[in-house]
């Protein structure tokens, strides 16, 4: 399955998406001593400088998509442009710290621009749902510290999307011979597989697009979405599969792109 690049889609019971390719992978020697010398090197913070940069542009792409030529998209994608040139071009962005913080400006920028997008409901004298959920709120994951559940449909969807992009990039990773386990900008503490988390970044926007545009044309009810004891949102099978096939779409490129400046 790995060597035609195809995935196997799963639900788990919870309505989540898990991507089984290939049960294991033989990770090319030479590509993995690549990997191992490109950690703390100025070539890692020159890739990850690009890959974020490349990730504002998506951000830039995405709003322009989802707002059009709006004076608000205008604005926001003109701030986030100054961001990338930070990025880029500034001496200050010589730690991955650094330019951490730079993407941080960017994103409260970007995902306030989401804000007061209404979804449309149906149903509601049925089955009454969080006032809250009428509109877009804000993308803040401060909840988590009470429940492993978002609490808002639109952030439930991004959890999933980005879920899902985890594993079509290790997918990636794996049948090129990379080994997952060696990134360059994100930490291995607590997470097993950093090189995948520093190759998906340009592709969040793609997923943020991907969910907004299926929120937008949707008309949800009710039942599409479970409250846990906790207060978290959780996605139902149905509405599940609908939104798999949409993010299923997306082709990761940033693997090959990276093989490519590996090599050089």
């Amino acid at each position: 399955m790995s060597d035609q690049k195809i995935a196997l889609v799963q639900l788990d019971w919870r309505g989540r998406a898990t991507f089984c390719g290939n049960g294991g992978f033989s990770a090319d020697p030479k590509l993995v001593r690549r990997q191992s010398e490109l950690q703390g090197s100025k070539k890692a913070l020159q890739i990850n400088r690009q890959l974020i940069a490349a990730k504002f542009d998506g951000c830039a792409d995405t709003l322009s998509a989802i707002f059009g030529n709006t004076a608000s998209a205008k604005d926001a994608v003109s701030k986030i442009e100054f961001w990338k040139t930070k990025v880029l071009t500034s001496t200050e962005a010589n730690s991955h710290a650094r330019i951490l913080g730079y993407e941080g400006m960017a994103a409260s920028i970007y995902y306030r621009a989401w804000h007061e997008l209404p979804l449309k409901w149906a149903g509601l004298w049925k089955k009454p749902v969080p006032p809250s959920w009428s509109k877009i709120g804000a993308r803040s994951m401060a909840w988590q510290r009470e429940s492993n559940n978002a609490r808002h449909p639109i952030n439930a969807m991004l959890n999933y999307g980005y879920a899902m992009l985890i594993s079509m990039v290790q997918i990636e990773l794996a049948s090129a011979g990379f080994d997952p386990s060696i990134g360059f900008a994100h930490r291995r503490e607590g997470n097993q597989i950093p090189l995948v988390y520093d190759l998906m970044e340009p592709l969040r926007p793609v997923v943020d697009r991907k969910v907004l545009e299926f929120a937008l044309a949707q008309t949800f009810s009710p039942g599409d979405f479970t409250i846990t004891s906790k207060g978290g949102c959780r996605l139902n099978p149905d509405l599940a599969r609908a939104l798999a096939r949409e993010v299923g779409s997306i082709e990761v490129r940033s693997i090959d792109q990276f093989a490519s400046q590996l090599q050089r």
